[in-house]
């Protein structure tokens, strides 16, 4: 199989903020929130960074030659086959009322409708969006499966029956509506076949005369008795057989109440018919059946070299334009937060084209560097990257030894990453600064040799154990949080210091603290926070066993100097914390300590050696960080909250915003950007992106730059919006290292634009700041070029 590239980008379309625009995130939209309470009270926006690349279905655009639509785990998006283009997408918030989209429908009206998972139906119409849930007649919890056009009519449906729209709203069709004659709960599909709508369902194998109407029973044939051991969760009808699939293999009927098992195998992602190949069927790969055999033959190669095991196929269709696309889904048919994106057979070979989003929605630790690259750590997806030219990951493919859980992302400081992998060591990348990842070199550091996988470069060292939980620098000194591996309870853990640079490990210098040297309290550590400009350590211990201080005197290389406060034992409720499971810590520009715990938030006192608690916070504190105005930005089990001088002045939660708490047993974390004023929270849903109105460009208004990233080759200018048209502007671009790289000034805004070009030269493809001169003050923004 052929891979195009990495996370191709739109061509156009994305919603846009100043914010966003200055650190490259692509595609989100934000969602403007102000809560009404005081003078303090803030507004922020809400975005939620996510992956599309779990295709759950795909449909047609209207007209035929228009493109196909493609619901996701994380939303929606329009795409082109032939180029491979994305040109539009919806997501959540903003758009629509749910991340996970289950099925999606443009009609002959030019309306689109999306099935949600949890909260009904959302439809588009001239531009404007409407929703539709349990109080607009859809039947169950909000959860819809499919929808269908028939009948002149649109058809839901849910996991307590049906429901047909009737202009206004959508009237139920349920055991109660049709005098018992229909009395399924679940309908995962529907097809239209010989005038009968054909619905699959947890009772087997339904249809309905669309005739006359699904509130008279006689309307109605149910062919339970001869199908619901079948399993069959999706219907298509193919000439005059109706064939379905599901956990039992591919069955078709030529007479209802005939099913005849045509394929036997585990599981088959979707059914399909094209115009060229007839009925086909995807699994692990896509295949096309032969009558005369009977048999299936693989249609396209590239299937699945490269991807063995990997199921294939939550969606497959054959475009008006001549296409045949497949949705390509992950190594087990339960994973549904990541996949591999969308294949589309190309002169018989399968091309693997990567959308866009994140590789993976489930994420971990966050870092940030100054030209806006940002790296987080994932679960089963590896490290994954933020670059001007979008999305990139390092996974199996790439070398690392396991991406189960890779908690940890720290930056070597050199155009190195440091990561970790769960029960797999400690792992550094080379070159990861860079968005090809062809070049790179993983260096694994283990404690003991791994026999798997096979080329894996490993090296062993003093690591405690393979566990690495975080990552922080400080200074020259990488410090490494460790736990006992699960399953070997009794072997060393706690905190490594590891000094130098790879790729020579003679390079390294190792240091470890454990309690049997004295001084440390307990060896399964959750959180470390390194305190900026001094000696110390903050550390938290994992489940109720509280936290402690380690001052290592300027020798974080010499344990022997190590000072524990308290010395072998640690913090607890007894010292005022509110609760014993410490999570996460924040520091503020006075020096001020803040321990979140899974009670709430605590305040340390430097000189009693004592916590207090904070008001106002409710539930278990998960991650913080403090802004440039020294408010604290609190992500509990509950909401977001936010403490200015000691002060709860506003929380977020549910139901006053788009933002969902996260739960999750496993570490949360937290990332501030004082230039854009963006905070990031990772969580199981994708990377939530909060503008909280403190970035150095709000104090010196907006300036718009669009597209971005910008790619000269593409033959439009780069332009700007924000300024004032009547007034002169002057744009003086910078590179990272600080060199006046060329400027370009106008009239007006309306009338600035560049072409990638300083006095005839081309830009060099990079992150550039760039200063804005305007009437009403100067302004700070990036720009990213792509060439």
């Amino acid at each position: 199989m052929s891979r195009s590239g990495r996370f191709f980008q739109p061509t156009g379309g994305w919603p846009r903020v100043t914010a966003l625009l200055m650190t490259g995130i692509i595609p989100v939209a934000l969602l403007h929130v102000g809560l009404p309470s005081n003078a303090d009270a803030q507004s922020v926006d809400f975005c939620l960074v996510t992956s599309l690349t779990h295709i759950t279905s795909m449909r047609e655009a209207a007209g035929g030659g228009g493109g196909v639509w493609a619901a996701t785990s994380g939303g929606c998006f329009h795409f082109t086959p032939s180029s491979g283009e994305v040109d539009e997408v919806i997501v959540y918030p903003g758009d629509l009322p749910d991340m996970f989209c289950n099925d999606i429908l443009p009609d002959a009206q030019g309306r689109l409708w999306v099935a949600t998972d949890n909260e009904g139906v959302a439809r588009r119409q001239d531009g404007s969006w409407s929703y539709y849930t349990t109080f607009e007649g859809l039947p169950g919890s909000g959860r819809v499966y499919c929808l269908c056009e028939a009948a002149n009519a649109i058809w839901a449906g849910t996991d307590a029956g049906m429901a047909r729209w009737q202009g206004e709203a959508f009237a139920p069709i349920d055991e109660s509506t049709t005098g018992g004659a229909f009395e399924a709960d679940d309908v995962t599909d529907m097809t239209e076949m010989d005038g009968l709508l054909w619905l699959a369902t947890d009772r087997g194998i339904y249809s309905l005369d669309l005739a006359g109407s699904p509130f008279d029973p006689s309307s109605w044939t149910s062919f339970e008795a001869t199908t619901d051991s079948l399993e069959i969760e999706g219907l298509v009808a193919w000439g005059s057989s109706l064939c379905g699939h599901g956990g039992k293999g591919v069955y078709m009927t030529d007479s209802i109440g005939d099913w005849n098992r045509i394929w036997d195998v585990t599981t088959v992602g979707d059914l399909a018919v094209s115009a060229t190949e007839g009925l086909l069927a995807a699994s692990q790969g896509v295949y096309r059946y032969v009558e005369a055999g009977p048999s299936w033959e693989e249609t396209g190669s590239g299937y699945p070299s490269g991807y063995t095991g990997i199921l294939y196929g939550s969606s497959i269709l054959e475009t008006g334009s001549g296409y045949l696309c497949c949705g390509v889904g992950a190594d087990a048919p339960e994973v549904t937060d990541w996949g591999e994106g969308i294949a589309v057979l190309r002169d018989g070979e399968w091309d693997l084209m990567d959308p866009c989003g994140m590789p993976g929605s489930n994420c971990y630790q966050i870092s940030l560097e100054e030209d806006g690259r940002l790296y987080v750590g994932s679960h089963l997806r590896g490290l994954m990257a933020l670059m001007p030219q979008g999305w990139t990951h390092w996974g199996f493919e790439e070398g690392m030894p396991n991406v189960l859980r890779t908690y940890s992302s720290e930056s070597d400081g050199s155009g190195g990453y440091w990561t970790g992998s769960y029960s797999h060591g400690l792992v550094w990348i080379g070159g990861a600064s860079t968005w090809s990842t062809d070049d790179d070199s993983v260096i694994c550091f283990v404690t003991d040799t791994l026999s798997w996988p096979p080329g894996l470069t490993q090296v062993v060292c003093p690591l405690l154990n393979q566990q690495v939980n975080m990552l922080v620098r400080q200074g020259d000194v990488l410090w490494i949080a460790q736990e006992a591996f699960f399953a070997t309870p009794d072997e060393p853990s706690g905190i490594v210091a590891v000094q130098g640079l790879p790729p020579d490990p003679s390079d390294l210098v190792w240091a470890a603290r454990e309690p049997s040297a004295g001084g440390m309290a307990f060896k399964d550590v959750r959180h470390i926070m390194a305190v900026p400009g001094s000696d110390t350590l903050w550390v938290a211990y994992e489940g109720e066993q509280g936290c402690q201080v380690l001052d290592h005197r300027g020798t974080p290389m010499d344990a022997a100097d190590d000072i524990w406060y308290p010395a072998g034992a640690p913090l607890t409720t007894e010292d005022g914390l509110v609760s014993n499971q410490v999570n996460c810590f924040a520091r503020d520009d006075d020096g001020t300590i803040y321990a979140g715990t899974s009670g709430g938030l605590c305040v340390f006192d430097s000189g009693s050696m004592t916590f207090s608690t904070v008001s106002g916070v409710t539930g278990g504190v998960r991650a913080m960080r403090f802004d440039r105005y020294g408010r604290l930005w609190c992500a509990t089990t509950q909401g977001l909250f936010l403490v200015e001088q000691g002060q709860t002045v506003a929380s977020y939660d549910e139901s006053n915003s788009p933002y969902m708490p996260s739960s999750r047993t496993e570490p949360d974390f937290g990332e501030y950007d004082p230039l854009t004023g963006l905070l990031y929270l990772c969580s199981s849903k994708g990377l939530w992106v909060v503008d909280t109105g403190t970035g150095y460009h709000e104090e010196a208004g907006e300036v718009l730059f669009y597209p971005q990233p910008y790619l000269p080759a593409g033959g439009e200018p780069l332009r700007m919006c924000g300024p004032s048209h009547d007034e002169p502007v002057s744009v003086v671009f910078f590179t990272l290292d600080g060199r006046m790289a060329g400027e370009r000034a106008a009239q007006g805004a309306d009338l600035w634009s560049w072409d990638g070009t300083f006095d005839g030269t081309e830009a060099a493809s990079g992150i550039y700041l760039v200063v804005v001169r305007h009437g009403t003050g100067t302004s700070l923004a990036k720009i990213a070029v792509v060439r």
